[in-house]
C-alpha cells in the first residue's frame, strides 16, 4: 500500500518528467519591471521569458491597446539589445489594420500602420510610441532575460529627429 507522502513524491516526479511544464498561460505584468520602461497604455501580457520558463532563450510580450491616445514621449527609453528583436503591430480589424505607431531605429523615425513587422538587428537603437487606433503590439527579443541584454542610451525624447516615412500595409 502506497502512503500519502509517497503518492505526493510520485506526482512531483511525474510532473518533472512531463512536457506539461512547457504549457502555461501568459502573466499580466507592468512594463516598469524592465530597464528604461514605464507602464504605458493598455495591458501587457508576458507570454515567454526566463521568469516563466528559466530555460527560455527568447522573450515575447503582447500589449493590447484600445482607442490609444497619442504618446508625446514613448514609455520606452531609447535602447538597444545585443541580440536581434522584432516589433509586430496588428490592428483590431479583420485584416489587422487599425493601429498606427511611430518607430525610431537609430536616427530615423517611421510612421507604421498595421499590419507591420519591424525587424531590429542586434545593436540598433530603437523605441516606439502609439499614435492612434486599437490592436496589439508584439515584442520578441532573442533572450529570455530582457534586462541582461538591454543597453539604454538616454531618457525618452520626443520623436522629432530623423527622416519620417509612412509605412502602410
Amino acid at each position: 500500500m502506497i502512503r500519502a507522502p509517497e503518492i505526493t513524491a510520485l506526482r512531483e516526479e511525474e510532473e518533472q518528467r512531463s512536457a506539461r511544464k512547457y504549457i502555461f498561460k501568459p502573466s499580466i505584468r507592468p512594463a516598469s519591471e524592465l530597464k528604461g520602461h514605464k507602464d504605458g497604455q493598455g495591458t501587457r501580457y508576458v507570454f515567454v521569458d526566463s521568469k516563466l520558463v528559466p530555460a527560455a532563450n527568447f522573450y515575447t510580450i503582447v500589449r493590447v491597446v484600445k482607442n490609444v491616445k497619442e504618446d508625446k514621449i514613448s514609455h520606452v527609453d531609447i535602447h538597444k539589445h545585443d541580440c536581434d528583436s522584432a516589433f509586430i503591430f496588428l490592428g483590431d480589424s479583420p485584416n489587422f489594420e487599425g493601429l498606427t505607431c511611430e518607430v525610431m531605429l537609430d536616427d530615423e523615425t517611421f510612421t507604421v500602420q498595421s499590419p507591420a513587422t519591424v525587424y531590429i538587428p542586434a545593436g540598433v537603437m530603437h523605441t516606439y510610441r502609439f499614435i492612434s487606433g486599437s490592436g496589439m503590439y508584439w515584442n520578441i527579443v532573442l533572450s529570455g532575460d530582457y534586462n541582461s541584454r538591454t543597453m539604454l542610451q538616454q531618457q525618452s525624447i520626443p520623436f522629432a529627429a530623423g527622416r519620417k516615412e509612412i509605412i502602410q500595409p
